[in-house]
């Protein structure tokens, strides 16, 4: 790009880059990407950005535009197709070219361009850019009207931004010797432009031009300083925030005269933003100049309170939070607010910050669904009304003995008003002060709930006030306020003596003759009082038919997706609440669930909260769940289905509720084992804690389709992939999948082992030939003890299969671990099945060497394990008695049912170990040719007190 001709095809393929035509954009826009990677092409860029010849300013923009991604993409040394040191060299040269750029936008990105390459190159490699900088600044004169001027300002100003986001400790080392370097400069400059700005001021209608120009200034210094002042020294630092509180004081005197000024309105909303910075971040070391900042503030926030239109919101926010800052040290705030202003304060906030504004009542007819919106996070930094709240309740923290009855006193007046109120009143300003002074009540509630009988308080004063004021136009008002206080007052102290009247008149408020904003409080008001320890459901069977049919005309007369989201929470929470009494509205649930989830594509949050409902909904529906099957399992497959980008935000909802579906399903369907091939690509792509969800999948699948599911080819794909999936997991995984595979064992032993062959072979391996891990070895041992129990063939064939002529060597090593890790085997039923398995082997007493040598540890493990399993009669306590009833029992779901089904047929539970070793000996000593040989052979091979104990444990002699 050095040639006549590469700069001019450069300055057309800019041309049409700038064109509104797509048909020249696109391609122009594709080659410009493609020229990143040549040499020269940044430099290019930057000079045809900087050539005031070429007059059209959309061709020196795009080129400004390119320029700057390609430094962000390029730059740096290690990025891709990065630019050559000797291009970079040549673009620091001359980029200070820019500073006299006249047209803004190209201008603004200039200065974010050269912030951006300080940010990568100052000091080392580019140490001249802030003597320049500073240099032209002190150059500067207050009145100056010069377009540098304010671009070498706007400049500094990024820059300064993007070194104080360096978190490096050597960066902000430097930083910091920066800003102390430069703070005499910059402070002499702000003075002047000050100053200058003040006396435009006073005289603003005689040139505008000129004010709008030095504001720019003050203000890019102003933001300057808020990067500069957190790395200021204490002295600095209070010289500047005193000058910066008389700056404020002199500029609040022309408040009258320019509030309909944009830019004077942001430089107080400046000023207040870095006094705000300052008491957050160094709150002791400026606490001699807390009673100035709170003059300022409170007198502030009094003249909006008088006069709306004085500051725009964001001003009296930020002063709001400066005294709130000041207000948390309670001793702080002792020493410079008496109480007398601080019931002031309170007054001011109650009643001009806390009512209803008419923009309020505007967004209520207009938007009611928006208005209704839940305010979340932090929003008490930004909006007026609930940085009001904050404040007021930060003052009631700080002194509830002095402010408690002041709101108490408040309350009284309004209870005064309450009992002469009748349907004529309709005094929309008195309405409003009462509406303030229940919500002061309500935010206060953990501070009155001493001095506040809310029961007696609703039942004698709201509730009459309510229904006496029904069929007023503004009366919805104040019932969603009524509402609204339930809300507050059941987290603080639960109503036990009106519980059910609270009920009517909540799900009362749900019908669509009331107002939507009314509908969608009490919608929240109704989960807060059903989410309460003492919660009793047959108190709210009654109400439940009112309750779901109130939601469910709710949730079909809400059109925004935030607002149904948060109805279908409610009625998640009910139905979890209902239970098993869900069956009774499933038909409205069946209608409007399906519809909201086919409507809603394209609102995946608010799909999230119908598959939540709809966990809840199966888990309450229990075994009546499958007849929802046909719309429940598209649900899941669209959830789990990766392919999707919706599933990023449904997976984890999806998993939860096919394990639900799972759970309560009373058989093994097609479309349930077709749903299974969705696993394979979730246990490649998941986290080890998303793999447990996905293993207990599998483990429920297992457990409802037994046989079926073993024997299908999902099954077989799973366990070939198994090895794959489990190569790079961490132990606790691997302990899942273990005890999973140990579960399909249990299900069908002769099918799981041609199945799962290569994963037990793996386990095989892994248990003779490492170290004991813990848990995890533990669980290798029992799996292979249940093989050896319930298929002994197959574990000898897997066995001979990786030992080879090892075998018998192997074997013996297999017996003598068992006998020496059984007492890390906590559970006794794992331990009894431990024993099983060992004397199960001794069928093989004959045809296998290591069975018999293998004939002490044998003994050793079925003595130890009698003794744990047996009573005081020798009666092995872990069989579980035909007289076990367990066919009318309260499952949580079918497949705790299913479980407890299957354990009455494990041998565990059905074998009497005493009986079992005493028949397995017999059969030794048939082997051996009667009792007396079985006899001499433990004499010679077993201790004596062993053999004692056996006797008389099995009654063997």
């Amino acid at each position: 790009f050095d040639e006549m001709q590469d700069w001019n095809q450069l300055v057309d393929v800019l041309r049409r880059a700038s064109s509104q035509h797509s048909s020249e954009f696109v391609p122009a826009t594709q080659l410009l990407k493609e020229f990143e990677s040549q040499p020269g092409f940044h430099l290019a860029l930057l000079k045809i950005a900087l050539s005031l010849q070429i007059s059209e300013i959309p061709v020196r923009l795009i080129a400004v535009l390119f320029f700057k991604n390609g430094i962000e993409r390029h730059w740096r040394t290690h990025g891709p197709s990065p630019i050559t040191n000797e291009e970079k060299i040549k673009i620091r040269e001359i980029i200070c070219e820019c500073f006299n750029e006249p047209v803004q936008q190209i201008a603004l990105q200039f200065a974010v361009v050269t912030s951006k390459i300080g940010r990568y190159d100052y000091p080392k490699l580019w140490p001249d850019i802030m003597p320049y900088m500073v240099r032209e600044i002190q150059q500067q004169l207050p009145n100056s009207d010069v377009i540098k001027d304010n671009t070498i300002l706007l400049t500094f100003r990024l820059f300064m931004k993007e070194l104080s986001t360096k978190r490096l400790p050597n960066d902000k080392k430097i930083f910091l010797q920066v800003c102390q370097q430069l703070f005499a400069s910059i402070f002499k400059l702000w003075g002047e432009l000050t100053l200058q700005v003040a006396s435009d001021l006073q005289n603003h209608e005689q040139n505008t031009q000129k004010i709008t120009f030095d504001m720019h200034k003050l203000i890019n210094v102003l933001k300057s300083f808020r990067c500069i002042s957190p790395a200021l020294q204490n002295e600095s630092r209070i010289q500047f925030l005193v000058a910066l509180l008389s700056s404020l004081r002199q500029f609040l005197q022309f408040s009258q005269k320019c509030c309909s000024l944009e830019l004077f309105q942001k430089l107080l909303i400046l000023h207040s933003k870095i006094i705000l910075d300052m008491l957050e971040s160094n709150q002791r070391d400026i606490e001699q100049l807390f009673s100035e900042t709170l003059a300022i503030s409170r007198q502030c926030i009094f003249e909006h309170a008088k006069n709306g239109d004085l500051f725009q919101e964001r001003f009296v926010v930020n002063c709001m939070n400066q005294v709130k800052c000041m207000a948390s040290d309670n001793e702080t705030a002792c020493k410079i607010l008496p109480i007398a202003d601080v019931e002031e304060i309170m007054r001011c906030l109650v009643f001009h910050f806390l009512p209803l504004t008419s923009g309020d009542l505007e967004r209520w007819e207009e938007d009611v669904e928006d208005f209704c919106s839940e305010e979340i996070g932090e929003t008490w930094k930004y909006n007026l009304r609930p940085s009001a709240e904050v404040l007021f309740l930060t003052f009631l923290h700080s002194n509830p003995e002095q402010l408690v009855p002041m709101i108490i006193s408040a309350l009284n007046s309004v209870n005064e008003k309450i009992k002469t109120a009748d349907k004529s009143s309709s005094d929309v300003g008195v309405l409003m002060e009462n509406d303030a002074v229940l919500s002061a009540v309500g935010l206060a509630a953990n501070e009155l709930f001493d001095c506040l009988n809310f029961e007696s308080w609703f039942m004698e004063h709201l509730l009459p006030y309510d229904f006496n004021l029904y069929g007023n136009l503004i009366t919805s008002k104040i019932h969603r306020r009524v509402l609204w206080l339930i809300d507050q007052w059941m987290g603080v102290k639960p109503p036990v003596e009106i519980r059910t009247t609270l009920y009517d008149f909540i799900i009362g408020s749900l019908s669509p003759g009331f107002n939507m904003a009314v509908r969608l409080t009490a919608a929240s008001a109704l989960r807060q009082v059903l989410d309460d320890f003492e919660f009793e459901l047959d108190s709210f069977v009654a109400y439940q038919d009112r309750c779901t049919d109130g939601l469910y005309r709710l949730l079909q007369d809400c059109e925004a997706g935030d607002t149904r989201m948060r109805v279908l929470h409610v009625l998640s929470f009910v139905i979890e609440r209902l239970g098993p009494q869900v069956v009774t509205c499933i038909q409205q649930l069946a209608d409007i669930l399906p519809s909201i989830w086919l409507t809603s594509e394209s609102h995946n949050m608010l799909r999230c909260a119908v598959v939540s409902t709809l966990v809840n909904l199966v888990m309450g529906l229990r075994g009546d769940s499958p007849n929802l099957h046909p719309f429940l399992i598209p649900v899941i497959h669209a959830c789990t289905d990766v392919s999707s980008p919706a599933h990023i935000y449904l997976l984890i909802d999806g998993l939860e509720l096919w394990v639900a579906v799972l759970r309560n399903a009373v058989a093994m369907t097609p479309e349930l084992l077709h749903l299974f091939n969705n696993l394979f690509a979730l246990l490649i792509r998941l986290s080890s804690e998303s793999l447990k969800d996905c293993f207990h999948l599998v483990e429920c699948y297992a457990i409802l389709g037994r046989l079926e599911f073993i024997k299908s080819e999902q099954c077989f794909q799973f366990a070939n992939s198994l090895l794959s999936i489990i190569s790079d997991v961490n132990d606790k995984c691997l302990l899942v999948v273990c005890k999973l595979v140990s579960t399909i064992i249990g299900a069908d032993a002769i099918e799981a082992s041609e199945v799962f062959t290569a994963y037990i072979k793996d386990n095989l391996q892994r248990f003779l030939s490492e170290s004991f891990n813990g848990v995890l070895s533990t669980a290798r041992m029992l799996l292979i003890a249940r093989l050896a129990l319930r298929h002994p063939v197959a574990f000898w064939q897997h066995l001979n299969n990786y030992t080879g002529e090892q075998f018998n060597q192997a074997a013996s090593y297999l017996f003598n671990m068992f006998s020496t890790w059984i007492d890390s085997v906590a559970e006794i039923t794992h331990r009894k099945e431990i024993a099983l398995a060992v004397l199960t082997l001794l069928d093989n007493f004959n045809e296998i060497e290591a069975v018999r040598s293998s004939i002490p540890h044998i003994i050793c493990i079925t003595v130890h394990v009698l003794h744990d399993v047996c009573d005081e009669d020798h009666v092995d306590s872990v069989v579980i008695l035909d007289s076990d009833d367990v066919a009318d029992a309260d499952w949580s779901d079918n497949h705790v049912k299913r479980e407890s089904l299957l354990k009455r047929s494990d041998p565990v539970h059905v074998i009497s170990l005493p009986h079992f070793a005493r028949s397995k000996l017999e059969i030794v000593a048939n082997f051996l040719g009667g009792p007396a040989a079985l006899d001499e052979l433990l004499r010679e091979n077993v201790d004596q007190q062993i053999l004692t104990e056996l006797r008389e444990l099995i009654s063997f002699s």
